[in-house]
Order: C-alpha cells, then sequence, then structure tokens
C-alpha cells in the first residue's frame, strides 16, 4: 500500500497540470473581403489614366449591372461611357467594335424601358443602330419622343412601318403593336381618315382604317362588332395576329343611362343643347347597330333637386348618371357619396370624388393645349393679351403654369376695344421707340426720316381675349410692324360667322366645330343646336353618352377616347383632360392645321354652319 504525503501530492498535480497544458483556441487571421466584381472594375476605370483601359473597365462593370438588373448603376456607367475622354471623344469609341454594339443594345434597352429618361434624345443624336434588335429599339424611341411632342401621326408612322414585316419576338411585336394603337387612338377620327387614304401600303391602310372605325363609333357594342368585321378581312395583319389588349377587352354597354340636366330656367337652353347631343348620340348609335334593349332617362334638374332626380334615376335601376350640369348641382351630388357610377359635365371646386368622372368645358384645357403648340413650335418668347374677363383670367393663370421655359416679355390687358392699338404699340416698344424719336429731334432742334421699329424679341403672340378684340388686334399688330409674329388664340376669340382680318390666326378648339366626321354630318341637320355658339354643350352632350358606353375603357386609361369635345384622358385626380383641335384662318376660312409644322389639312371637310 503506497501513501501519498500532501505534499508529494501537490508536486504530482503540478506536474501532471504542466504535462498537459490547457489548449488555447486559435485565433483566426481575418479573411481578406471579398470584393465585388462591378466594385473592382469601377475602382479600375476611375483610376486608369488611358482611355482604352478606362473605356474597358467601364464596359465590364456595365455588363455587370446589367446582368443583375441595377438599372440605376447602369444608367450612371452609360453616362460616364458617353462622357469625353482624355481626346475629346466619348469614352465608349475607345472600344472595340463589337463591345461598342453592345453597349448601344444595353442603352438602347434601358431606354426603352424607361419611359421617363429624359436622355432619349441625346441618345437618339448619337445612336447608329447595327442589326435588327437595336433598328427596333431606335425606332421605338423615335417614336416615342415624336409622340411626347404630340406627333401622333409620324410616331405611329414609324412603328407601323417597322411592323410592315415583323420578326417572330412575340413579346416585341405585341409591344409596338400596342404602342401603335396608342398613337393612332390620340387622333381625331378625320386626320385617320385623311391618312388611311393617302397610306402607300394595304398594311398601313388597314391600320388607319381599323383606328378609324374603331375609335368613331359611340358604343361596346358598335366597337366589337367593327373590330370583328375588320379582322375577319384582316387575319394576316399584324393588328390580327397581336391584338392591342383594348380590341379584345370590350366591356358591355350599360342597359340604363340617365341624364341629369336643367331644362328651363337660366340654364334651360344650355341645357336642352346637352340633352339634344345625347339623345342625337343615341340615336345615332341605335341606327349603326341591331336596336338593342339600352334605355335612356332624362331628368330635369330645373323641375326636381338634384338629390330627387339622382335617387329617381337610382331607384328606376340606371347603371350610369350623365350630369348634373351645374356646378351647384355638382357639389350637392358628390356630398351624397353616390354609389352609381357619375360622369359630371362640369367640375368640383376643389379635388375629385370616388365614383364621379369630370368632364367639362374648361377654358384651362384650352391653355393647355396653347402651351403645347408654343412647345411644339420651338417659341421661346411670347407677348400675351388678355381682357378682364373671368374666363381670361382662368385661362392665363394656367398658361403661366404651364409655360415652362416659355418667357412672357411682354403684357397688355384689353379694358376697351378703342385702346387695342396702343396697348399693342406699348407691349411691341413701338410707342417708346416714337418716342425716343421725338426726343432726337427736340434735342437735335431738327427733324428726319424717321421708321419706328417694334421690339425683336418676341417669337409670338397669345391673345386670351374675345372675338371683337381679336379682330382689332390683327390689325393692329400688322400696323406695329409685326405681321410676321403667329397669334395663338382659343375658342372664345373665334367668331366663325366673322373670320375677316384675321388671316394666320391659330385657334384651337374642340374638334367638333374644327372636323366633320359621320356623326356630325348626320345629325347637324336634325339639331339646330348643334351648330353656332351652342355647338361646345351639344357635344358635351355627345360625350357625356359617348363615356357612359365606354367607362371602363376610360376608367382603365389604356388609350385616350377620341371625342367630340377632344381627346379625351381621364387623370388621377378625377378630371378629364381634353386635347384639342387645331385650325388656321386661312382666306376667311377655318382650315384644320397640325401643331408643330402648320400643316394644313385642305382635303379635310370643315364643319361650318
Amino acid at each position: 500500500m503506497i501513501r501519498v504525503h500532501g505534499s508529494l501530492a501537490v508536486l504530482i498535480a503540478v506536474a501532471g497540470c504542466a504535462t498537459t497544458p490547457p489548449v488555447e483556441p486559435a485565433l483566426e487571421t481575418p479573411a481578406e473581403p471579398v470584393r465585388d466584381a462591378v466594385e473592382v472594375a469601377l475602382h479600375r476605370a476611375e483610376t486608369a489614366a488611358v482611355d482604352r483601359v478606362k473605356a474597358s473597365h467601364y464596359f465590364e462593370a456595365l455588363l455587370g449591372l446589367h446582368a443583375r438588373g441595377d438599372a440605376g448603376g447602369a444608367a450612371r456607367v452609360v453616362a460616364r461611357m458617353r462622357a469625353p475622354g482624355t481626346d475629346g471623344q466619348p469614352l465608349l469609341a475607345a472600344l472595340p467594335e463589337a463591345a461598342r454594339r453592345r453597349f448601344q443594345t444595353i442603352a438602347l434597352g434601358m431606354a426603352v424601358a424607361d419611359p421617363d429618361d429624359a436622355a432619349v434624345g441625346d441618345l437618339l443624336a448619337v445612336v447608329d443602330p447595327v442589326g435588327q434588335q437595336q433598328e427596333w429599339m431606335a425606332a421605338r424611341l423615335r417614336a416615342r419622343e415624336l409622340s411626347g411632342a404630340g406627333l401622333y401621326v409620324d410616331a405611329a408612322k414609324i412603328l407601323i412601318s417597322l411592323v410592315a414585316d415583323p420578326v417572330e419576338n412575340v413579346p416585341q411585336v405585341a409591344e409596338v403593336s400596342s404602342a401603335i394603337w396608342r398613337y393612332l387612338s390620340s387622333l381625331a377620327a378625320p386626320e385617320l381618315a385623311r391618312n388611311a387614304a393617302q397610306a402607300k401600303s394595304p398594311e398601313a391602310r388597314a391600320w388607319w382604317s381599323l383606328a378609324h372605325d374603331f375609335n368613331s363609333a359611340l358604343t361596346g357594342t358598335e366597337q366589337r362588332g367593327r373590330w370583328q368585321r375588320w379582322r375577319a378581312r384582316h387575319p394576316r395583319h399584324v393588328a390580327a395576329r397581336f391584338p392591342p389588349p383594348e380590341l379584345l377587352d370590350i366591356a358591355p354597354d350599360p342597359e340604363r343611362i340617365g341624364l341629369l340636366t336643367p331644362l328651363a330656367g337660366d340654364f334651360g337652353v344650355a341645357g336642352e343643347a346637352v340633352r339634344d347631343g345625347f339623345v342625337a348620340a343615341y340615336l345615332h348609335a341605335r341606327a349603326a347597330t341591331s336596336p338593342g334593349s339600352q334605355g335612356i332617362h332624362i331628368y330635369d334638374t330645373a323641375a326636381l333637386s338634384v338629390e330627387v332626380a339622382y335617387e329617381l334615376a337610382r331607384r328606376q335601376g340606371v347603371d350610369v348618371v350623365v350630369g348634373p350640369l351645374r356646378k351647384p348641382a355638382l357639389a350637392t351630388l358628390a356630398g351624397m357619396s353616390p354609389n352609381v357610377p357619375v360622369i359630371a359635365l362640369n367640375n368640383l371646386e376643389r379635388g375629385g370624388r370616388e365614383g364621379i368622372v369630370q368632364l367639362s368645358l374648361a377654358v384651362e384645357d384650352e391653355a393647355r393645349a396653347i402651351t403645347a403648340a408654343l412647345t411644339a413650335e420651338g417659341v421661346q418668347r411670347i407677348v400675351l393679351f388678355d381682357n378682364p374677363t373671368r374666363w381670361a383670367a382662368r385661362a392665363r393663370t394656367q398658361l403661366e403654369a404651364s409655360l415652362g421655359d416659355i418667357e412672357i416679355v411682354g403684357f397688355g390687358t384689353f379694358l376697351r376695344v378703342e385702346d387695342v392699338t396702343s396697348i399693342v404699340g406699348d407691349a411691341l416698344h413701338v410707342t417708346q421707340s416714337q418716342a425716343r424719336a421725338a426726343r432726337l429731334e427736340q434735342n437735335l432742334g431738327a427733324s428726319f426720316e424717321f421708321t419706328p421699329r417694334r421690339r425683336d424679341d418676341v417669337d409670338a403672340v397669345v391673345a386670351l381675349v374675345d372675338s371683337a378684340e381679336l379682330r382689332s388686334l390683327k390689325p393692329a399688330l400688322d400696323f406695329h410692324f409685326a405681321r410676321d409674329l403667329p397669334v395663338f388664340a382659343p375658342s372664345p376669340a373665334i367668331d366663325i360667322a366673322d373670320l375677316q382680318r384675321l388671316e394666320g390666326v391659330r385657334v384651337c378648339d374642340i374638334p367638333w366645330r374644327i372636323h366633320t366626321d359621320g356623326l356630325g354630318d348626320s345629325i347637324r341637320a336634325a339639331f339646330p343646336l348643334s351648330r353656332g355658339s351652342y355647338a361646345a354643350l351639344f357635344a358635351l352632350g355627345v360625350d357625356g353618352y359617348r363615356l357612359a358606353n365606354q367607362l371602363p375603357r376610360l376608367l382603365q386609361g389604356r388609350t385616350p377616347i377620341a371625342g367630340s369635345t377632344g381627346t379625351l384622358t381621364l387623370g388621377d385626380d378625377g378630371r378629364i383632360r381634353r386635347e384639342l383641335a387645331w385650325a388656321m384662318v386661312a382666306e376667311g376660312a377655318l382650315v384644320p392645321i397640325s401643331v408643330g409644322g402648320g400643316e394644313r389639312a385642305t382635303s379635310v371637310p370643315l364643319a361650318r354652319d
């Protein structure tokens, strides 16, 4: 038996501990951070001194960003590669030809995918498409630029030519087909008919005739019939093989439509014009298709309160309400939170209401149309004339809000027609020129021959005035050496019955008054209020019926609706925006024109009283 004393036990314990030390955990050396390949390429590009090397690394980064769908990063690299290098040429010029083609394909594709890309114009200025894919993308971008300037005819023609012999790329052809349809649907029926007659190929003619026939129809039933007949005649056409979705998704017409409008009192005549337009459109639609079961109900808001009229319409099973016409009645109806869809024929003072679409003859639409025309014409500086009426003040407020970079360099308000000539002279600085000459003669103590001069920093004149003032304004401009300045005016400035002394004036107005079409031709003789001073209200009634039958199409907002009061699109605020038609006074008549070029459309008959 072996005994271990305490001291020895301690020594053994210590020795044991010394011979088997505890294992400490090894400290791991931090791994070298893995750098993203795109980040490495960008760093190398930024630090490279040679353009060829810099461009190569940027291109490598672009491929990586594009592959992982980083549109923002790819756009920044594209901008850097298009910037000048050390030799003043864009960096991408230092790439090999194959890489440049790939770069261009990516840049074009990014621009096509981004409808808000502000650099599209710059890209198109330098693009040189190589191959069918790039040609398609470049054509789509050019069409988008043209449509942004309101040149829908040119935009449509580019894409119609593109798909005349399409490649078998179903998504791409389908997208182009839908784009063509949007552009064509932005045009008035007479312009569609004219281009159909002038088309150089059967394929193009079929596009224009389809858009004309479909968009001039008032109801979904009529549209469906026209589309089916067209498709049966053109089974191999691009639009038949790749139809725009709108042609395949036509909602059924409402069974009952109610119209709320005053038929007596101070607004009785205006209400009668709306009613006549509404009824005329209904009768035209019934004559164009086999008689259906649709019924219309008219409620006189001069005899009934709007609350009673709406409630009566609701109990009678009306599917859509058109009206009311007056602002107070509309405000009352909006306060009721109606559960039947409403197409109001006026605007609410503030904001929108759920379930209420607002269509009105707002002069603000004409002010926007004038701004768009000035921009399309490249105008930079204008002289603005107005009068103290409420409509002119509203038009001026909208005009000033939408002018953008266009500058108002002169201004005058007509309080009396007798003052027009002197006000024009002041605004054009002719009066100042004459005053300077008079002071010079006085200082020199001698007279001399002198021809006054107008200011030379003006590109155009905008006239927010009435017809009598415009008839005085145009001769005053001629007298003050401004005969060459184009004059743009809204519809209140024009009296169709008296266009003398207005040669060359450009006016925006509703299509009903500027163009003719099958609908207008068939009902003008039967309805006196469709002509003259109440024509716009008559057209408002026509569009009330049109939109009641095409409300789903309007709410979807895929394409504009060509109406009698304008080309109609629904804004986020529930208000319908109207794109107006343009005409020029020529030899005592209104001749339709296209803004941006001033081309006359002399082959189109006019709607004359």
